[in-house]
């Protein structure tokens, strides 16, 4: 269990390569790229299910949005920019709204904003329209691949901050010990389809 303020939360769920040979197409499809975007970084590049793959593409979606069909959310979030492309189906699949995190610059009205990190980028910020989230909104939360969990985090953390409840974050693909672990200790449900 962890302190939270005053909260006290249990450890959520994660749920990874549920569906064993959609995680192992997808694992497949995913290529690394080394030294991308800097020295150092083993890059996963997802473009290829996008490009190349277009049944693998929708029963990744499918698969996405099958996990919250019996109880979807009011809202889905897409974390820019990859994530934008899988939760705008999802979103549409569920007959939930879309709201899209982005960087605070990109947003035209009033936002709330939180920073964060990824593993090969610093002091990065995510932004939500003020309005976007309405107070008691269950939300899910998309993203293409979940490593450190940092935009995740600060995802939720806009959500959180709007008064609507983050219900999972969901995800094509992730590293199992180390972003999905942060984000389940936060108390929110992590649902990625394949294991990187």
């Amino acid at each position: 269990m962890n302190t939270v303020g005053r909260v006290v939360m249990a450890k959520a769920s994660i749920d990874i390569g549920w569906d064993q040979e959609l995680a192992a197409r997808i694992a497949q499809a995913i290529r690394v790229v080394t030294g991308f975007p800097r020295d150092g970084v083993r890059f996963r590049d997802i473009s290829p299910i996008i490009e190349s793959d277009p049944p693998l593409f929708r029963a990744a979606i499918d698969a996405m949005a099958e996990v919250h069909r019996a109880r979807p959310p009011d809202c889905v979030v897409g974390i820019e920019a990859w994530g934008f492309v899988f939760a705008a189906p999802i979103a549409y699949l569920l007959g939930s709204r879309l709201c899209l995190a982005r960087r605070p610059e990109w947003l035209p009205r009033e936002t709330i904003s939180a920073t964060y990190e990824m593993c090969y980028a610093q002091d990065r910020s995510l932004a939500l329209h003020r309005d976007a989230i309405r107070a008691g909104d269950r939300v899910l939360v998309i993203d293409d691949v979940i490593a450190s969990g940092g935009s995740a985090l600060a995802a939720i953390g806009l959500v959180q901050a709007a008064g609507g409840e983050c219900v999972g974050v969901g995800c094509l693909a992730a590293f199992p010990d180390w972003g999905p672990q942060r984000i389940a200790e936060a108390g929110v449900a992590v649902h990625a389809i394949a294991r990187l």
